[in-house]
């Protein structure tokens, strides 16, 4: 949550249309998520956020903003002491042996993949197959299998990684498509570029957390309603054929 207000603020505080927003409200906005992304030390957020950025930057016409955050973060990784300071603090205290197996998740995916692989057309049950097939199994108390992905295959088998692929593309494609359609105001398309902001923080947390499947997904849900919005009102422009 924090990477995704810091996102939605960084956009807020670069309109697109050039007019000054409440920027002390955003700044405070921002502010606040990075400090609770950074509290939290979650890695997947971490690296979602760092996805994201760039992105929103670019497509908010701010490139020069982009390049000089990366120049200048480069060389002070690299040639300073901020790079050890950053790697323990990533590290999170955790083994080696644990990280290379991503906080556990390998050893629950290995498992999801034995026991998809008994049941390759069906899955194990959408919302029961990864609780009840894959963690009862390794006895651990735990809500999900950490991966959208892997949750969903072992659900529904791959029909349902092919309907959550085709709503994540789609949303991708008529998000981006909105951004040179005359037929939307700034305002829409401002919005269409936090919308792809918070787009690209989940499409990388999903890999490493359920952001996607896990009910009820709400930031998702409201990105690919925006989407949708987005599609109905172009289609609407188009011109109605003789």
């Amino acid at each position: 949550m924090g990477a995704a207000l810091a996102l939605v603020a960084i956009r807020r505080l670069l309109p697109i249309d050039g007019k000054k927003s409440d920027r002390t409200w955003y700044a405070a906005v921002l502010i606040f998520g990075i400090l609770s992304m950074i509290a939290a030390v979650t890695r997947n957020a971490i690296g979602g956020f760092l996805f994201a950025l760039p992105i929103v930057l670019i497509l908010a016409g701010r490139k020069w903003i982009a390049v000089g955050l990366a120049t200048a973060a480069t060389p002070l990784l690299l040639l300073s002491s901020a790079g050890n300071v950053v790697s323990t603090y990533l590290q999170r205290q955790e083994s080696k042996e644990l990280l290379a197996t991503a906080t556990g998740r390998t050893n629950m995916w290995v498992v999801a993949w034995q026991q998809l692989s008994q049941h390759p057309l069906t899955g194990l049950g959408a919302y029961a197959g990864g609780k009840f097939a894959v963690l009862a199994k390794l006895n651990l108390d735990a809500a999900y299998l950490h991966s959208d992905w892997v949750e969903i295959a072992v659900g529904t088998s791959f029909w349902g990684v092919i309907a959550f692929l085709a709503a994540v593309l789609g949303a991708w494609w008529f998000l981006l498509k909105s951004l040179r359609n005359s037929c939307f105001s700034r305002f829409e398309r401002q919005l269409a570029i936090e919308a792809i902001g918070v787009l690209a923080l989940l499409s990388i947390h999903s890999f490493f957390n359920n952001d996607l499947s896990y009910h009820p997904p709400l930031m998702f849900l409201a990105v690919l309603g925006y989407a949708e919005l987005l599609r109905r009102k172009a289609k609407r422009q188009q011109p109605t054929r003789m």
